[in-house]
């Protein structure tokens, strides 16, 4: 009696033997669906989008959704958190000035103190005047070099240290930029000339910053009292404005003439197209031989 034989691949399998799960499904991703950014990064733009709604409270909201730039503003308001802490609450220890003297301090010097304001004030700017609605070009010049001219201030008034005094002296007076901007103008014109060059910088940054030309001064000082104290400012007369400059050029002239070149109209020459009698007497005769009418209904 033949035996019969089966292959391996006939068997089942064993039961504590287990089958290999298929593996699940990829999740499906649509064209238009847009790539959700990492969660650290919706973290930090939640956060920056909730101090942006602050600074912007106090004014009119002109700004869309996507118009929005609070990410850097933000970092710029937590710069001047961690400064305010370094330089104010923890002023005369050791580890602030430590900190201070390698970070802000060796850079601008003293300014680091009131640095914070600053930042706060730029910061504040940027929240409400995006880069994508408004070219900031001009405020980040003026910002930089009204912070440049203090730490100018700071170096000359505290002693005029070397570089190589190290980072802690420079620290006590105007940094690196006030080495850079002050010690120059200090060999060159001395210490008072220093003090006015700096003096005419700083001027200079605030034109910029609040983009005012110099022969506009006043009036933007008078604006700034209107928004201050809520004033109307008082507008120039209607009449004066509206002339153009050739017409007060002509009553110039016209009162400026002798009375022996005049006529009868109180000028030189009669005005081009004025009338005289016999123009209007050619011009109601009657019954003219060719183009008139006797009457005025024509009898068919």
């Amino acid at each position: 009696m033949a035996r019969s034989t089966s292959t391996s691949g006939g068997r089942a399998p064993a039961k504590g033997q287990a089958r290999p799960k298929a593996s699940a499904p990829a999740p499906k991703r649509y064209v238009d669906e847009p790539e959700k950014p990492p969660f650290a990064v919706r973290a930090w733009m939640a956060l920056a989008h909730g101090v942006g709604g602050m600074f912007r409270v106090f004014g009119p909201e002109t700004l869309e959704r996507d118009q929005r730039r609070d990410g850097f503003p933000f970092l710029l308001v937590l710069l001047a958190a961690v400064g305010a802490v370094v330089e104010w609450f923890f002023i005369g220890t050791d580890v602030a000035a430590t900190i201070s003297a390698y970070s802000f301090g060796g850079l601008i010097g003293r300014v680091a103190f009131v640095f914070p304001v600053l930042l706060l004030l730029l910061a504040g700017w940027l929240f409400r005047h995006p880069s994508s609605v408004h070219d900031n070009g001009r405020i980040g010049i003026g910002f930089a070099l009204f912070v440049i001219a203090m730490a100018g201030f700071c170096h000359v008034a505290g002693g005029r240290p070397a570089p190589s005094a190290g980072l802690p002296t420079l620290s006590l007076a105007g940094g690196l930029a006030g080495w850079l901007s002050g010690e120059p103008l200090a060999l060159v014109v001395r210490d008072v000339g220093a003090y006015i060059a700096l003096s005419l910088l700083t001027i200079l940054s605030i034109l910029i910053l609040t983009k005012t030309p110099p022969n506009r001064i006043g009036r933007r000082l008078g604006d700034l009292y209107a928004w201050m104290f809520g004033a109307e400012r008082v507008e120039k007369d209607a009449t004066t404005a509206v002339l153009p400059a050739d017409a007060d050029d002509e009553a110039t002239a016209e009162k400026s003439m002798p009375w022996w070149r005049r006529n009868k109209s109180g000028r030189e020459e009669d005005v081009d197209g004025q009338l005289g009698s016999d123009d209007l007497t050619s011009l109601l005769t009657p019954g003219t031989p060719q183009g008139g009418f006797e009457s005025a209904v024509v009898t068919p």
